[in-house]
């Protein structure tokens, strides 16, 4: 099971709490963990060592002195802002890791929280991406334009309550690293052709933040021409999208 979402409430309860099966993993360099960091949380510095879950133990202890987390243990990636814990996560699942997740916010939702913030600001970087609101997304849902894909990263069962006319369904967290897959094995298991990487990936969900997420991991697989539609679904709704048809 991979691509779970937690949110500020439940890393506190972790950290307060510490679990056995979950590692709450930050992939800042050393001198950001030590400036500060969630409590019970082992530092895997990304940018000096971006292979470090696939170390063997050894390798593993005598770098970051702690102990390598066992496979079978749930990993929680966290940041400054969520990219680097977006791309560790391709790493992890690499290593042979499959129970992954993110917390989105990161220190940077974590830090506002604890200090008495009630909702964060933005929670993950999007520097890179183009925000898209309702009328962007309506033009394209009438006139598809061929180097543009939206892509609605909701679990299947979330889709069949409704699905966007011309939109491809990638869910992030059942499928996280779909974009990763050669073409033979993407069309293999999705049944349709994986989308170029010089075409630009509008990504959306129900409210954003899976969104949010999936953009970061698909520019870590060199899509790099890609946009957010941050309202999403409940946007579209809101805005009577169910009535607009592909034209």
């Amino acid at each position: 099971m991979t691509g779970k979402l937690y949110e500020y409430e439940h890393i506190k309860f972790l950290s307060q709490n510490p679990n056995p099966h979950t590692v709450l993993v930050d992939v800042r360099e050393p001198e950001e963990f030590q400036e500060i960091n969630v409590p019970t949380s082992i530092n895997v510095a990304y940018r000096s060592y971006p292979d470090g879950l696939k170390m063997d133990a050894e390798t593993f202890f005598n770098i970051f002195k702690t102990k390598k987390p066992s496979c079978e243990k749930e990993l929680i990636l966290l940041c400054a802002r969520g990219r680097r814990a977006s791309e560790a996560l391709k790493v992890a699942l690499e290593a042979g890791y499959t129970n992954v997740s993110l917390y989105p916010g990161s220190l940077k939702d974590w830090t506002y929280r604890e200090r008495g913030g009630s909702t964060a600001p933005l929670a993950m970087s999007t520097a890179g991406s183009k925000p898209y609101n309702f009328q962007d997304v309506k033009k394209l849902v009438q006139h598809p334009e061929q180097d543009k894909v939206l892509v609605d990263v909701r679990e299947p069962k979330e889709v069949e309550s409704y699905k966007m006319p011309t939109s491809i369904n990638l869910p992030f967290q059942t499928a996280p690293s779909a974009l990763s897959l050669s073409d033979d094995e993407f069309e293999e298991q999705f049944q349709f052709p994986k989308p170029k990487s010089n075409q630009e990936l509008i990504f959306f969900c129900a409210k954003g933040m899976r969104a949010k997420a999936a953009e970061e991991l698909a520019r870590s697989y060199g899509f790099k021409n890609t946009g957010i539609y941050e309202g999403s679904i409940n946007d579209w709704l809101a805005h009577g999208g169910d009535k607009i048809k592909s034209e």
